[in-house]
């Protein structure tokens, strides 16, 4: 009767240990980006979505108006862009985009005691453009006594969504670091590239990949590099200006960098090298 032999599982030599979780580790430092760009490819998606339905928003909302866009005023919260187009939406959380940092900087409006005021908050990941001074899509208008928002629609700086030469061509809507997205028409293009205004005053926000999200006064999303978007000519034979109703470049230096800048070459610059 022969015996059965048992023999001992041999465990893994050292070195064929050290080999594997080299291999390991090689593998996740090849496929961990490629996951990362991946995840950041779907916040992208769920971005570009939110700014079609704000750009979609926004044009209900114009339809309703007598094709006046809404007016953005920096004296009075109820008179927050936001809350203009807010009953066009099904949630405020169509303003917060899951890439951008900004999106969970509610302080500010908190602070403004919006709440007790029965006022949603809203988070700040979006800003609307106002161009250059009123030649923009959006105007900051101060507030008149005893204005209301019937009034401030039939206001003479209003801008009317014909006055926008090539809308697929004029940026209406950016992804911004700002704070105050919802009172103050975020300036944008007139801001040093101060990294201690860089939450407060805010630059544009291109954490998808070193690109943003734009939206267009026609309703469609491009995903850009800051630098793209703006006319560097000196009066009319340079790149279109996406900045401007009538897409002209901007006066000035445009290398111009104080506070006063006011083409924005360098806080474009700026906002691309933050997101390298």
């Amino acid at each position: 009767m022969s015996r059965k032999v048992h023999r001992k599982p041999q465990a893994f030599t050292l070195i064929e240990l050290l080999v594997v979780i080299s291999v390991i580790a090689i593998m996740a430092a090849i496929l961990f980006p490629v996951f990362a760009k991946a995840r950041e490819k779907g916040r992208q998606a769920a971005c570009i979505s939110n700014e079609k339905q704000l750009g979609v928003a926004i044009l209900a909302y114009t339809q309703d108006y007598d094709e006046v866009l809404p007016l953005r005023t920096t004296a009075e919260e109820e008179y927050s862009w936001k809350y203009e187009i807010s009953p066009y939406l099904k949630s405020t959380e169509v303003f917060k985009c899951p890439s951008n940092p900004s999106r969970g900087k509610d302080d500010y409006n908190t602070a403004m005691e919006l709440q007790p005021l029965g006022m949603p908050v809203f988070p700040p990941s979006y800003a609307v453009n106002r161009g250059s001074g009123a030649n923009g899509p959006f105007v900051d208008e101060p507030l008149p006594a005893g204005a209301t928002p019937t009034s401030l629609r039939d206001a003479t700086s209003v801008v009317h969504l014909a006055s926008i030469q090539s809308p697929s061509q004029v940026i209406g809507v950016v992804e911004t670091t700002a704070l105050y997205t919802d009172f103050i028409v975020t300036d944008l293009l007139w801001r040093a590239p101060n990294p201690s205004l860089f939450e407060e005053s805010g630059n544009l926000f291109a954490g998808h990949n070193g690109r943003g999200n734009f939206l267009f006064m026609d309703g469609h999303v491009k995903a850009m590099k800051p630098l793209t978007t703006l006319d560097l000519g000196d009066g009319g034979s340079g790149p279109v200006n996406l900045w401007t109703n009538d897409n002209k470049p901007f006066l000035g230096d445009p290398n111009a960098s104080a506070p006063g800048d006011t083409t924005g070459k360098t806080v474009l610059s700026y906002s691309e090298e933050m997101y390298q």
